[in-house]
């Protein structure tokens, strides 16, 4: 009877400390692991990869809180902002081959842009540094009240920013503005004559093997797709659906 007590003991022992702390090769990798499993309430897929080898592969949290269905790693997340990356380095591309230069104006690609002021004035570079001084449509009256429907691709946000007076001087200071990024996805188009998503698709996804990454409509079912969640203005500290679409950001 003793030795069965010791026994469920050290079972019991041992589910526990395994349960606290996962170890891995790479010490680096154990203590990021620990530190992912002490968060409350992550969610998200982590990999961790070095050398061409996958050290670290884990999915946390829900994609569909409702219905408690778990992350896995086969989950598909909506970018977001995220995607600015991906434009800056569809940006770079078209420099490395001569298409493009930082020190380009806007309106060298977008010719009827409508604002003269800034289409003379702001430079590629100044898109990607934010410190163009183009308005801020995410937070416009015109775009909080109505239908995000109507806002499926970068096209479709024109009206909201063109005809805007500029914030500020060009490099005068710092704002960061997804309309930056929207005008870089269209340079982006006016040169390469293809839409933003399908350029960035067969110029990065496709080369790096991402096929679980997509900007998607959240009003689409799209196969193990994760619901789109943000803080809520109403309630503190509450989550709520996103109720934005899907244009480039």
């Amino acid at each position: 009877m003793k030795k069965l007590i010791y026994l469920l003991a050290l079972i019991i022992s041992f589910s526990c400390a395994k349960k606290k702390s996962t170890f891995f090769k790479d010490q680096k990798t154990t203590q990021i692991a620990n530190y992912l499993d002490s968060l409350d309430g992550f969610s998200g897929t982590v990999l961790i990869a070095k050398n061409d080898s996958i050290l670290f592969k884990r999915a946390y949290g829900f994609a569909h809180l409702g219905h408690k269905v778990k992350n896995n790693t086969e989950t598909k997340f909506s970018y977001a902002s995220i995607g600015k990356s991906f434009t800056a380095v569809a940006i770079f591309q078209l420099i490395q081959e001569g298409k493009i230069s930082l020190q380009d104006n806007i309106g060298k690609f977008l010719p009827n842009y409508a604002n003269k002021s800034a289409r003379d004035s702001v430079t590629v570079e100044l898109l990607l540094k934010h410190r163009s001084g183009l308005p801020n449509y995410f937070h416009s009256e015109k775009f909080l009240n109505i239908s995000k429907e109507q806002f499926r691709t970068i096209e479709s946000l024109t009206n909201l920013y063109e005809n805007k007076p500029l914030e500020f001087k060009p490099n005068q200071q710092f704002a960061y503005r997804n309309t930056n990024y929207i005008i870089l996805g269209r340079v982006i188009e006016a040169i390469t004559k293809m839409p933003y998503e399908k350029y960035i698709e067969e110029h990065i996804f496709s080369i790096v093997n991402m096929q679980n990454t997509g900007n998607y409509n959240i009003d689409l079912t799209i196969e193990n797709a994760a619901e789109n969640y943000t803080l809520s203005d109403l309630f503190p500290n509450q989550l709520q659906k996103t109720i934005f679409m899907g244009a480039v950001k």
